[in-house]
């Protein structure tokens, strides 16, 4: 006789699918806190990481504010080149001299960013055994002795940001919102006096930043109004006109040929053949080409591309071929003008430039145009005019001006991050 099937009791089935959904409901809601566990945990990572990311750009910015405060003050000192780092603070002084907030230190500034983050910046003294965190006459170490010292220094600036949750006392008990360096930093550690145990000040970042400045000479091979290495390669066609005035017209290299002169060339002398003539980079701006490129205040390769006229005092660097046309004429009333290349002022391009250029390439000129200070060329070089005038003049007082102005300090290297700590925030 066959089996019959076997029934589920009701009641049993009620408890299996009860049992079933309180399975899946516990599962749903563990599901649910690991989701809003994640989640949470992922914003506050996320925050964790904006806050860190924050403080190590404010860290940078502090540290870079240091940096700039450096060069000016090495821009400002009357005596140049300066030899040595000494900033002063004498707040009783008639002017007040405050380049510092602490001179046995170096250059020192410490200042709010919000009322409980403060920043500090410290650009320090010399120290011989200390050369990887304080600032450093670098001249003889890059090959430059002769130049003297004070020419090229490494300038280090570290920058901190810092909770300040400590304010010293005045006489009346009351809390003191003016920064007490005595009180709250410890200048011979570099750091808050404080940690998270006690309340006070404590480090949220901190960043190391170097780089370097050194001075921009401007030295032609000779005194004159135009410098040329190739003298057989030079002509002076007709309506040139070369002026020296009390220094020489026309300097070109001993040994490299004769000028070709159909134009006006005066001077004291007119022309004069050049022993010692040397005008590569070094020779002529103290650096080579590398160091020579993180100088320029205007560095281009298109000439539209150009300010017109040329700002005061600026140096510019064109890199390849450039041609000054009356669209794109050239213009400057004192500035240094070097150009990597062949330069070309084209006819009618009305050019008028007072300064100095520098060409490592051929110079073509044509009228009407007027360059005044002092022109040197590497390559070929071709001065002529068709109805009106191309002309060079010489101009001493323009060229000490240029470089008394422009033969200051500069940063010659990019910045570079040198050593950062992470964050306590």
């Amino acid at each position: 006789m066959a089996d019959r099937p076997t029934r589920v009791r009701s009641g049993e089935a009620s408890r299996e699918r009860g049992s079933a959904l309180i399975v899946t409901l516990v599962a749903v809601f563990i599901l649910a806190v690991m989701v809003t566990s994640g989640t949470q945990y992922l914003i506050e990572t996320g925050k964790t990481s904006d806050r860190i990311f924050e403080s190590k750009d404010q860290a940078y910015g502090v540290a870079r504010a240091g940096l700039i405060d450096a060069l000016a003050w090495f821009r400002r000192q009357t005596t140049q080149p300066v030899v040595n780092f000494t900033p002063r603070r004498d707040l009783l002084a008639s002017p007040v001299v405050n380049e510092t907030d602490n001179p046995a230190v170096g250059i020192v500034r410490t200042y709010p960013i919000t009322p409980a983050i403060w920043a500090r910046y410290e650009v320090r003294l010399a120290d011989a055994a200390d050369t990887e965190n304080t600032i450093q006459d670098v001249t003889t170490l890059r090959g430059l002795p002769g130049t003297g010292p004070g020419t090229i220094w490494n300038v280090v600036s570290h920058g901190y940001v810092f909770r300040r949750n400590y304010r010293d006392p005045d006489t009346a008990g009351n809390p003191d919102n003016l920064w007490n360096e005595a009180a709250e930093w410890d200048p011979a550690g570099h750091k808050p006096l404080g940690n998270e145990t006690d309340g006070r000040n404590t480090l949220v970042a901190s960043i190391r930043l170097e780089t370097e400045i050194r001075r921009l000479t401007i030295t032609p091979p000779g005194t004159a109004a135009f410098c040329v290495r190739n003298g057989t390669g030079t002509v002076l066609g007709s309506r040139s006109r070369v002026v020296g005035g009390t220094v020489t017209g026309l300097v070109y290299r001993s040994g490299s040929g004769t000028p070709s002169v159909t134009g006006s060339l005066s001077g004291t002398p007119s022309q004069a053949a050049l022993g010692g003539y040397v005008d590569d980079w070094q020779d002529v701006f103290g650096m080579p080409l590398q160091d020579l490129l993180a100088m320029p205040d205007i560095k281009v390769r298109d000439v539209a591309d150009l300010p017109n006229p040329l700002p005061d005092y600026s140096l510019t660097f064109y890199q390849g071929n450039v041609t000054f046309t009356d669209v794109d004429p050239l213009r400057s009333s004192a500035a240094v003008l070097i150009v990597d290349g062949n330069l070309t002022i084209a006819a009618n391009s009305n050019s008028f430039f007072n300064g100095f250029i520098y060409v490592r390439g051929n110079f073509i000129q044509q009228a009407p145009s007027s360059l005044r200070g002092c022109v040197t060329v590497r390559g070929t070089a071709n001065v002529s005019g068709l109805g009106d005038y191309s002309e060079i003049w010489a101009d001493r007082p323009l060229m000490n001006e240029l470089l008394q102005s422009m033969g200051n300090y500069r940063l010659s290297q990019a910045i570079r991050i040198v050593g950062i700590q992470g964050t306590n925030r």
